[in-house]
């Protein structure tokens, strides 16, 4: 570090878990972090609804109004970390307009505004920062950007979200409901009192569309990414999955099929010899599938105050050092002309498949006439019920468990219709696509 070099100064909107860690970062060991930075870092103003004076560092001052902070001359960096999109993406704007780089950890506002933004910052010749936006802290987007960027990716695949992953860890390992689990998850934090862009798939399809579009230089295209949350899971989905050689977890995708970009989340059955199917709890893990390099897997923790803020003081660490270019100065020699997010793009796959049925002769049969049908085949099938211990024991009744062969979704949807429609069946038929991992 240069002692005599002017100190970069941090100004932080919001103060939540991840401002505090960043906080905690830059002024528990100030001679490491200087030991990494060309020049002293110094957080000098902080800005939210609510003040928390037992975190404030010394060094800045408490403003409630975001855009003044901005504004302040004594801003040399804004540090957005307010979730959401507004007034995040304002603020990101205006700090950009005002010549101001920024590092964000706010993963809806790329997805959704992301071109505008980073247009914006390219024009003005500044970087963006956001690494925290995916993973935590796990530095996926610098792979991405930098160990990965002359390689030609050909799928990104992974566990993008803490608290649907430690739903169903709950799930699979104690026999826990998902209501109890997602309970739980509320009272440890990993989950908001309103989890809808957790469960329903929301944050992961986010985070999706920021890899997507760093793999292969597409538009930002959230709503382009087909997504399914964890609602419809179910604890004896689980006990047959395993009995079949899988754990079910929920998977962010992104893969080139032909001449587009496929971009999914959904709940997938996911072999138990692969190294996903092991990743419990919060943990977030993302796998990538590239020609020169072959299978990388990127783990750790996909949340907490200390790891997303560590990948937030990597950002402005290379603004310190002057390594932050702005992202788009690069996209335009790597982006893939011929490729495109398709939402109707539906590669083919195997599923799992559960139905409850009336115990009598020739409902078997008639099933799999159906899906005989639509040129559905089946791989394995179970027919006798699970014997589990009473936690993870199937309901009452006669169950067809099957996986398939693979086949078009628009196929297999339009099977399990008509097989809904059979007098036979009780309940909703279950439905979850395997990814067989290759």
């Amino acid at each position: 570090m240069n002692n005599s070099a002017p100190p970069l100064k941090l100004g932080i909107c919001g103060l939540g878990t991840v401002a505090s860690g960043l906080i905690e970062l830059v002024t528990r060991d100030v001679s490491r972090v200087a030991e990494c930075a060309s020049r002293p870092l110094a957080i000098t103003r902080i800005a939210s609804r609510t003040p928390r004076p037992s975190i404030m560092p010394d060094s800045a001052e408490f403003i409630e109004d975001p855009f003044a902070l901005i504004g302040d001359t004594e801003v040399d960096v804004v540090v957005e970390l307010i979730g959401g999109v507004e007034p995040a993406r304002s603020l990101i704007e205006r700090a950009l307009e005002l010549g101001k780089p920024v590092v964000t950890a706010n993963k809806e506002v790329l997805a959704r505004h992301g071109d505008a933004l980073f247009s914006l910052a390219r024009a003005r010749g500044l970087p963006i920062g956001f690494e925290a936006s995916v993973g935590g802290g796990i530095p996926i987007i610098k792979a991405l950007r930098e160990s990965l960027g002359g390689d030609a990716i050909s799928r990104i695949v992974g566990i993008v979200n803490g608290t649907t992953n430690f739903i169903l860890s709950r799930m699979n390992e104690d026999g826990a409901s998902f209501e109890d689990a997602l309970a739980e998850a509320k009272s440890l934090g990993y989950a908001e009192a309103v989890p809808d862009y957790d469960i329903e798939g929301l944050d992961a399809a986010h985070k999706i569309a920021i890899l997507a579009s760093l793999a292969w230089g597409i538009p930002f295209d959230v709503e382009g990414v087909r997504t399914q949350g964890i609602v419809g899971i179910r604890l004896d989905d689980l006990a047959f999955a395993e009995r079949l050689g899988y754990f079910v977890r929920h998977l962010g995708l992104a893969q080139r099929v032909e001449a587009c970009i496929e971009t999914q989340v959904f709940p997938a059955l996911v072999p138990r010899s692969t190294l996903l199917a092991h990743v419990r709890g919060v943990t977030n893990a993302v796998q990538v599938t590239s020609h020169a390099v072959g299978s990388s897997l990127f783990i750790g923790p996909g949340a907490g105050a200390l790891p997303t803020a560590n990948s937030v003081l990597s950002d402005v660490l290379d603004i310190a050092n002057n390594r932050a270019v702005p992202w788009d100065a690069g996209r335009a020699q790597r982006q893939d002309r011929n490729a495109g997010t398709d939402a109707d793009s539906q590669s083919s796959s195997a599923y799992y498949l559960r139905a409850q049925v009336d115990d009598k002769t020739g409902v078997l049969a008639r099933v799999t006439e159906l899906l005989a049908g639509q040129g559905v085949g089946i791989d394995a099938l179970l027919q006798p019920e699970i014997e589990a211990a009473p936690s993870k024991a199937p309901a009452a009744g006669a169950s067809i468990v099957m996986i398939t062969h693979k086949t078009a979704e628009s196929n297999m949807r339009e099977a399990v219709a008509c097989i809904q429609a059979m007098p036979e069946i009780h309940g909703q038929v279950s439905l979850i696509r395997v990814f067989d991992g290759d």
